[in-house]
């Protein structure tokens, strides 16, 4: 028997040398893994458009032959490449509201 998908998440770990795809399959009790690919990647610094190229020819293949087209996308990316700010705003007055 065939399982009913109420919902469908791709999932996309974005590490130093290598990208890993997932989709997960989402029924009334439960969660499955449905496929996953693990793709291997050249270092971000440099700029190859053969490369690039053959990397999205490779998602594309992956969400093309397992029907990936989830509304609900998760992307993880490491904690090196990332840059968080913070910064303070003012309360508003009893008059400007």
């Amino acid at each position: 028997m065939k399982n009913f998908y109420l919902e469908k998440s791709l999932g996309i770990d974005i590490r130093e040398k290598s990208v890993c795809l997932t989709l997960l399959g989402k029924t009334l009790y439960q969660v499955d893994v449905l496929a996953s690919e693990h793709i291997v990647v050249q270092s971000i610094i440099k700029s190859d458009k053969k490369a690039e190229s053959l990397f999205l020819e490779k998602v594309n293949r992956f969400i093309i032959e397992h029907d990936a087209w989830a509304e609900n996308v998760i992307v993880s990316i490491p904690r090196s490449n990332i840059t968080v700010q913070s910064f303070k705003l003012p309360s508003p007055d009893r008059k400007s509201v």
